[in-house]
């Protein structure tokens, strides 16, 4: 069961001199699996704040493996010891606060929940054939107020990452293939904790290593995502067209994306493996891979786009071919006349 309260958790008492204060909302824009090992459908902070942090590790990419982990251990908190200073890092000093909505937004019943069911293919686990079994989801629509509280130091650096949450990120089961699919709705910067977005152009001017490459990602050293890659044509996202639903869009990007498992699987036998399948190559302890492709659906005024993102990097080297795929899979975009989200990267 949902729990509600009237107000959002007060966190003026952590909110001191040298504490900056980020006021925003956030808006669920797909079908949203959230919720506790019941698969009950209930907004928690803990799912949003290891989104924070994952958008924070390719904000901070620029630093090493060994830099950036204790840069975010010191940050957001850890219970081992700072190699530096021999003392545990402890507690997190990035605390977020979620009011729950006043209204119940969660659907539960089987009825309400069968339309999904054309969305098996993106949705499966979450998603089932029957209704009655697929599960409790927060409702597009909903919104909900947000508050970070971070040391001033920190502010800009975290505007830029919930820039970065509102254009590719996603929350919750199933994520990475639209669904979980929300906005950031910043509150006004005239008023306390209001701040404003930055444009992807402003973006790149903030975070100038935040592209890298012509996405080739053989042999790069650091296996997880760390930058945005871009080749001759631009950034590795793709906008798909404007439809008046985001229903519309999950269905256009069902068909893409199950043409990109078909040029992946044709391209190499590692295909489905590279796209964050089971892993196929026995000798490696990496069992299964997260998809390094974000599927997104983002609303602007009353329409509804689909993103898709590569994040690309190295899973392993191991897994071989993964530049060949990837371009595989790039003509296929490109051939889909898919715009590229972001213009020239150069």
């Amino acid at each position: 069961r949902m729990v509600n309260t009237e107000k959002m958790i007060n966190v003026s008492r952590y909110i001191k001199q040298d504490m900056a204060e980020l006021r925003f909302d956030i808006e669920f824009i797909t079908p949203t699996f959230l919720g506790g090992a019941e698969g009950n459908a209930e907004i928690r902070t803990p799912p949003f704040k290891n989104l924070l942090r994952r958008w924070w590790r390719i904000a901070n990419g620029n630093l090493s493996p060994e830099e950036l982990r204790k840069k975010e251990s010191r940050l957001f908190g850890s219970t081992e010891k700072d190699p530096d200073t021999g003392k545990i890092f402890g507690k997190s000093k990035v605390m977020i606060s979620i009011d729950q909505p006043q209204s119940n937004t969660v659907i539960s019943s089987e009825t309400e929940k069968s339309h999904l069911k054309r969305f098996l293919y993106l949705g499966y686990g979450p998603v089932q054939a029957k209704s009655a079994d697929t599960r409790n989801y927060i409702k597009p629509g909903c919104i909900v107020n947000a508050r970070i509280v971070a040391p001033e130091s920190e502010k800009n650096m975290l505007i830029r990452v919930l820039t970065l949450i509102n254009l590719f990120g996603t929350v919750g089961s199933r994520s990475r293939k639209g669904f979980g699919s929300i906005a950031i709705l910043p509150k006004m910067d005239t008023e306390d904790g209001g701040f404003k977005l930055y444009n992807i152009k402003k973006l790149r001017e903030e975070i100038p290593y935040l592209h890298k490459g012509n996405g080739m990602i053989s042999g790069d050293k650091k296996q997880y995502p760390y930058y945005l890659s871009s080749d001759e044509k631009g950034m590795l996202c793709w906008n798909t067209a404007q439809k008046s639903s985001y229903q519309e869009v999950l269905s256009d990007m069902t068909d893409i994306y199950r043409n990109v498992v078909g040029e992946a699987k044709k391209t190499s036998s590692s295909g489905r493996t590279i796209l964050g399948s089971a892993n196929e190559v026995r000798t490696t302890e990496i069992k299964r891979i997260p998809s390094p492709l974000i599927l997104k659906v983002v609303k602007q005024g009353d329409k509804y786009s689909g993103r898709i993102l590569h994040l690309a990097y190295n899973i392993s080297d191991e897994i071989k071919q993964q530049d060949k795929v990837w371009h595989a899979i790039y003509e296929y975009l490109d051939g889909q006349g898919l715009k590229r989200f972001g213009g020239a990267t150069k």
